[in-house]
This record gives C-alpha cells, sequence and structure tokens, in this order.
C-alpha cells in the first residue's frame, strides 16, 4: 500500500525530522573545533592578546573551514540519507542553521567554560593589550575609566561566549544559504 501512496518512494519531507541529522553534525563540529582550538592553543599558534598574526589567520581560517565542512555535510546528509536525494533551499537553511546551533551552543559553552575558568588569566591579558591598544590610539586614561564598565564586558567570558554563537550562527546561515542553493534539488512530486 505505501508504494501506491508513493510510488516514486521519496519520503514527504514533513515526515522526516532533521533534528537527528543536525544534532549528529553539530555535534561532531563542536567537538572538532574545540579539540583544534585547544590544539593550536597548547601548540603556541594562537595568540589571543593580538590581533592578526600568521597564527591567528591559520587558526580563523581552520576554524572557518570546519564550520563550512559541517554544515555542508549535514546539508548532504539530510538531502541524500533521509530525504531521498531531495532537498529545498529552505529545507537547506533549516538544517544548516539547526546544524550551526547546535555547533555555536556547544563551543560558546566551551568558550565561557575556558575563559571564565580554565585559563582566565588570557582575560586578564586580552584587557591588558585592550587598554594599550586604546592608549596608542589616543584615548586618555580618564576615558579608559569611563569606559572601563563596558570594556570589561566585551573583554569578558560571557562576552566571548556570546559573539562565538553569533559567529556560527552567521557563517552557518551564509554557508546554508549558498549550499543549500547549490545541492537543492526538487522532488517530482512537487514539480507536479
Amino acid at each position: 500500500m505505501a508504494t501506491l501512496d508513493n510510488p516514486s518512494g521519496v519520503p514527504d519531507p514533513s515526515t522526516v525530522p532533521m533534528r537527528p541529522t543536525a544534532q549528529k553534525y553539530g555535534l561532531i563540529g563542536a567537538l572538532i573545533l574545540i579539540v583544534a582550538g585547544l590544539a593550536m592553543n597548547l601548540a603556541g599558534l594562537v595568540d589571543y592578546t593580538t590581533k592578526g598574526g600568521t597564527g591567528n589567520t591559520i587558526a580563523s581560517i581552520l576554524q572557518y573551514g570546519i564550520m563550512i565542512i559541517i554544515v555542508v555535510l549535514a546539508i548532504k546528509t539530510h538531502r541524500d540519507d533521509d530525504l531521498g536525494g531531495y532537498i529545498t533551499l529552505g529545507r537547506s537553511i533549516s538544517v544548516g542553521m539547526l546544524t550551526g546551533l547546535i555547533m555555536g551552543v556547544i563551543t560558546a559553552i566551551w568558550a565561557y567554560v575556558y575563559f571564565g575558568f580554565i585559563d582566565p588569566g588570557l582575560v586578564d591579558q586580552i584587557r591588558e593589550m585592550a587598554h594599550d591598544k586604546a592608549l596608542e590610539g589616543g584615548t586618555t586614561e580618564e576615558q579608559l575609566d569611563q569606559a572601563a564598565g563596558i570594556m570589561k564586558f566585551f573583554t569578558s567570558p560571557v562576552f566571548f561566549a556570546i559573539a562565538s554563537l553569533i559567529g556560527t550562527l552567521l557563517i552557518s546561515f551564509v554557508v546554508s544559504l549558498i549550499g543549500g542553493a547549490v545541492m537543492k534539488k526538487e522532488s517530482p512530486e512537487a514539480m507536479i
């Protein structure tokens, strides 16, 4: 009877959950990002107290590359394994964003734990660097004292966690939009 109801064998997307695929790839992506970040940090390739630098550039490219690959794999797996080879642009964006959300929440929690508890001295170094850069840029000590509360928030573990989440979501959206446009394939029933 199922064959008569669905002669092409293509599952109805409304009956196929995207959460399992997004969870799998979001978790894998977050773990890879955390391990890669720790490895680069322990190897001394990343210096959070300076802007730019070869190590920081390589770390950023690696992190973006990991996020791009994970989101694309999640969309492709959902299309090929869950939906029988067909996916819409909207569904691609949904899967990519859910994957990015899961990856972002996990890495945001990790950023908070790392900067807040594992290496809190690093936050102080980042604040010192920001203070010195502001002085070099012509800001006076009086102006810095007035902006101390704001500066403290923007160099806090909470801000780093929020920035991590927002950054991951933005990258996931762009990758989902581009990847979904490239990988979309309407099912024959949708075209009727």
